[in-house]
Order: structure tokens, then sequence, then C-alpha cells
């Protein structure tokens, strides 16, 4: 029995492990455009601390790219993968921001965040 309880445990980690998927499985789903995917690959990974894909979900919600335009959580993802190394999130937030700033302004405006 417990051999057999081992054994499934076992079978459960590895297909968690293989599903889980890389960087490079996440760009490849994003250059296609598979955006759900992309999504799913880098927030798996973003949560595991790899500062790139932090960096990827960063852009993507402040750009609304496969995810409803959040810039609170672009802001957020870019802060957390500038702290974990990344060395293109300060300049990414930045660029984005600037890029962004008149819906930016608006959405604060909107939801009266001050």
């Amino acid at each position: 029995m417990m051999k057999l309880i081992f054994s499934l445990s076992l079978a459960l980690l590895l297909s968690f492990t293989a599903s889980a998927g890389t960087l490079e499985d996440a760009e490849a789903a994003f250059e296609k455009g598979d955006y759900p995917i992309a999504f799913q690959l880098y927030y798996t990974l973003a949560i595991g601390n790899n500062a790139n894909a932090q960096d990827m979900l960063g852009t993507m919600y402040i750009l609304g790219v496969g995810v409803k335009q959040n810039f609170a959580q672009g802001v957020l993802w870019l802060t957390l993968a500038e702290a974990n190394g990344s060395e293109d999130s300060a300049d990414t937030r930045m660029t984005l921001i600037e890029q962004n700033k008149a819906q930016i302004i608006r959405d604060i405006v909107e939801k009266n965040i001050f």
C-alpha cells in the first residue's frame, strides 16, 4: 500500500513539474499569440520569483495583452522583477508608464485613488 501511495505521489509530482513549463515555452506561446497559455506559464514562473517572467507579466498587464489592462498589477510585477534582479524592469516600467500616463491618470481619477 505504501508503495502504491509513493508511486502515485511521485507520478503526480512529475506531471505537475512537466506541465509547469519553462520560460522558453512561455516566450514561444507569447510569440505565437497564444496569450492565455503564455500568461499561465509566465504566472507560474513569476510566483516562483523568475524575474524575466515577472517582467513579462507586468508588461502584459500594462499593455492589456492577453489580460484585462491593469496598471497597478503591471507596476507590481515590474517592481518585483526589478527586486529579483531584472535589469530591464525599471526601464520597462518607466517607458510603459510614460506611454500610458494619460490612461493611468484617468484610472486614478475614475477610481478616486487619492
